[in-house]
């Protein structure tokens, strides 16, 4: 059953629509369920070898002002428009384990997560690996490279 967010009726022949009767039988879900339940369906579909999720670690890129050009240069490649396909940015963090509590250890560098077919994730690690190697200095790494 998919899940999705009608348009708010404007009219009376909206609330007739078939979106927006769907939206109440299901039980008018909240964008957090929304998220929810995809993330479980990508979970599954991961579990399953439709999907396969890779992190990689760029070390020529600053932590501030990569996510733009990033997302231009994905938005360019026609071979990564994929419904199933998804990517995400973060920095580079550790949870690691102090006596009496946990500590969040943060290293130099951008974590960039992929989600996508088995047979594309090679074309998004030559893609994230020339991507890395466009901008100055090295800070621990020679390129994008998989966790």
């Amino acid at each position: 059953m998919r899940l999705r967010f009608p348009c708010k009726p404007t009219n009376l022949q909206g609330y007739w629509s078939a979106g927006y009767i769907r939206w109440n039988l299901q039980g008018r879900h909240t964008f957090a369920q929304v998220l929810a339940r995809q993330d479980f369906l990508t979970k599954r579909l991961i579990a399953l070898g439709y999907l396969e999720q890779k992190s990689f670690t760029l070390g020529h890129q600053e932590t501030t002002n990569c996510e733009a050009p990033l997302n231009a240069l994905i938005r360019q490649d026609g071979r990564l428009h994929e419904p199933l396909s998804s990517w995400s940015i973060g920095l580079n963090t550790v949870l690691k384990p102090k006596p009496d509590s946990w500590m969040l250890e943060t290293s130099e560098g951008v974590v960039v997560t992929v989600t996508t077919r088995p047979d594309k994730m090679e074309i998004w690690e030559h893609l994230l690996s020339a991507f890395d190697l466009t901008n100055g200095r090295p800070n621990k790494h020679l390129q994008a490279t998989p966790r």
